[in-house]
């Protein structure tokens, strides 16, 4: 007896043991998950933070590098942007990347720098609006001023912060930044503060007042300097008596204003953003002038802090939702049981966060180069695929760049493959160094790799790519013994397309090849699978060539601007051009205003000469020719508009019978399809009255339809 009641005191104690280990492994599971679940949540709101103000920062850099200049304020935002220098086509481009951050809630007008309006866009629904660069060409001869205001819906923005609020997620979407955000714990659950780059005064004032009726359970608290400024606290505004702090606000507001109107009306200044703007991924001076925007930004934060019950409370929401049940059911079971299961689910656990692991690992190796450590083809190709699936199909502003290591052959015959890896990997760092953190560049294979550059225009993507080619010609590669090893490269430049990526990096490698056969150690870039056409019909539409002329180099859909255009050809005359005619297009300056048309000349001499035209027609004929003479000494739109045959070579032994028709009129509507063409022998000359009347005829046509 004595005997099985041991057995039984044994068997109980067991028991017993094993619930109260069972209980201690679900307490302690219990309050593990709950520390686990409060810093899951404070994480949270930290990354929404931070991408809240992530999305600006990036914006910011973008319209920065692209020579764009900002003035920061949270409710009227503007951007200085120099026509000078920028092509329309960059300053609507920075006007979609604005209009992705604000453009639910504001309204845009864009503005001459003496304040008179050109165009004005509003936002009635969520959708991106379609900014063209021609809206903006030619408007105006002074910097373009574009402000945004914000529209009544700005309620529902408020909205949308009070509803993240009530959830515990404290939310600043587009915070203006430049600074990341930085969590503290001042023994309040504070998640964090954002420096704001903000106009203090009566805006900011306003945001406080909007944001009043949905604060009562947090505290907002807005610094100056180190000087408390604004503080809400159970929905009592508590307000700086003292009028020091408004005085400053009021003599920086007053300096910031001073120092637009010096931007805007000093000559020396414009001429100085306008000479900056002409490399558009150059930091001229950024700075500096930021600082005249922005010289109070790093003296003003908000701080948003939520007191301990509102964060318990929101935490124990969280928990919730979870699986709580089960741990309270595996106390019901034996002590065995408990622990068998328990055991059970922690293997499974441990196996299936080993499991996810690897395939992670496997995943980020595939899509490595182990080489150089940049991204390999197949992740290259789905970042890519990921990438116009978010964009759809605006994939206007997608450069794609094709870089091959000139010589690499005798690079490892001379100096063994060691060396050649050696080159790649610093290859890939020198790149690197020249791009945006989300730019992608991975390795093609071989000595080959490929630049994917997000939201450029035809010509900043070939900046960028001149700027990494000078930037792999100036750097010095050496052998392990430290010898100096000659390293360029050449590049081909193209814009992503409708089409495949197969077929942009088929352009991209034509024109890569074009730089090898030119010379090596340069930068080509084509823009069209059209543009090797060999002779453009009427009513076929332009490639977007790219014009060398006397005036600099540009798209010709950036000179258009949306406007008609006329071509004047002179390929290779035999004797000097005729500066009678030139001096008449000139003269007709009015004539082609008033019709919306914009005149360009094209022969195929070198610009020199075409400088050296232009000052003869000057001190000849009294006038100066302020339209751009094309340099078109590589015979490509010479054929494309089948101004020569298409087997003609650039010779010097030319005679009059080789050019016997060579002065050409083409007209182009504003969507670049080629309207009308006509030759006139050099014996005769233009007519110009009658290329006036056709022009009227095409353009009421087109009014008419």
């Amino acid at each position: 007896m004595n005997k099985l009641r041991a057995q039984l005191q044994i068997v109980g104690f067991c028991l017993l043991l094993g619930l109260a280990l069972g209980h201690g492994t679900f307490v302690y599971d219990f309050f593990q998950r709950t520390a686990e679940v409060e810093q899951d949540a404070a994480q949270r709101v930290q990354n929404e933070l931070e991408d809240g103000a992530e999305g600006y920062r990036r914006f910011v850099y973008d319209a920065s590098r692209h020579g764009h200049l900002i003035a920061e304020m949270p409710m009227v935002k503007r951007l200085l942007v120099p026509n000078g220098g920028s092509t329309a086509d960059d300053v609507a481009l920075a006007l979609d990347r604005f209009a992705d951050i604000y453009g639910r809630y504001l309204q845009v007008r864009v503005l001459d720098s003496e304040g008179v309006e050109i165009i004005r866009f509003d936002r009635p629904d969520k959708s991106k609006p379609a900014f063209r660069s021609y809206d903006l060409q030619d408007k105006s001869s002074r910097p373009y001023v574009v402000a945004a205001q914000s529209l009544p819906r700005f309620h529902s923005y408020v909205s949308e912060i009070s509803a993240n609020m009530e959830r515990g997620q404290i939310v600043v979407p587009h915070v203006p930044t430049f600074r990341s955000v930085v969590p503290v714990d001042d023994g309040e659950k504070t998640v964090g503060f954002v420096v704001l780059n903000a106009r203090v005064g009566d805006i900011l004032a306003s945001v406080a007042a909007e944001l009043l009726p949905f604060l009562s359970n947090y505290e907002v608290i807005f610094y100056v300097g180190e000087k408390q400024f604004w503080q809400l606290k159970n929905g009592q505004w508590n307000w700086d008596t003292s009028t020091s702090v408004q005085s400053w606000v009021n003599q920086q507001n007053a300096q910031l204003f001073s120092a637009e109107v010096a931007m805007r009306n000093q000559a020396p200044i414009t001429d100085q953003i306008v000479k900056g703007a002409q490399s558009p991924f150059q930091i001229y001076d950024f700075d500096q002038r930021r600082q005249l925007h922005t010289n109070f930004v790093d003296k003003m934060y908000v701080k948003l802090s939520v007191p301990h019950a509102e964060w318990e409370s929101h935490v124990a929401r969280e928990l919730e939702k979870e699986n709580v049940g089960a741990y309270l059911t595996i106390i019901a079971f034996s002590s065995l049981v408990s622990l068998l299961v328990s055991g059970l689910v922690l293997v499974y656990v441990n196996q299936q966060k080993a499991r996810n692991q690897r395939l992670a690992e496997a995943k980020r190796l595939a899509q490595t180069d182990h080489l150089t450590g940049v991204w390999s083809r197949a992740g290259f190709e789905e970042g890519l695929e990921a990438l116009r699936a978010r964009l759809g199909s605006d994939v206007r502003h997608l450069g794609i760049c094709l870089l091959d290591v000139d010589h690499f052959k005798h690079i490892n015959d001379t100096w063994g493959h060691a060396t050649g890896d050696t080159v790649l990997r610093e290859l890939a760092k020198v790149v690197k160094r020249e791009l945006r953190d989300y730019d992608l560049l991975a390795r093609w294979g071989g000595e080959e790799f490929v630049i994917m550059l997000e939201g450029v225009s035809s010509q900043v993507a070939k900046n960028v790519a001149e700027r990494i080619r000078q930037a792999v010609a100036s750097h010095v590669f050496s052998t392990e013994l430290g010898q100096s090893v000659d390293v360029t490269i050449s590049m081909g430049v193209t814009l992503m397309s409708k089409g495949s990526l197969d077929q942009a990096l088929e352009r991209a490698d034509n024109a890569m090849y074009l730089a090898k056969t030119e010379g090596r150690n340069q930068v080509r870039l084509t823009l069209s699978q059209d543009s090797s056409k060999e002779v453009l019909n009427i009513g076929d539409t332009v490639p977007d060539y790219l014009l060398k002329t006397d005036e600099g180099e540009f798209l010709l859909s950036d000179y258009m601007g949306g406007r008609w255009l006329i071509l004047f050809s002179h390929p290779k005359d035999y004797t000097p051009v005729c500066t009678s005619e030139l001096a008449k297009i000139a003269q007709m300056s009015d004539v082609w205003d008033s019709l919306n048309t914009k005149p360009i000349a094209l022969s195929l001499d070198s610009i020199e000469q075409h400088v050296g035209w232009k000052q003869d027609i000057a001190k000849v004929a009294g006038c100066a020719v302020k339209f751009p003479l094309i340099a078109d000494t590589d015979l490509d739109l010479a054929k494309a508009f089948n101004m020569i045959p298409a087997h003609a070579v650039l010779a010097n032994n030319w005679t009059a019978d080789d050019v016997q028709t060579v002065r050409g009129v083409f007209i182009l509507s504003p969507d670049k399809r080629l309207r009308l063409s006509l030759l006139y022998p050099m014996s005769i000359g233009r007519d110009f009255n009658e290329i006036v009347r056709l022009l009227k005829a095409l353009q009421s046509q087109d009014a008419a339809q």
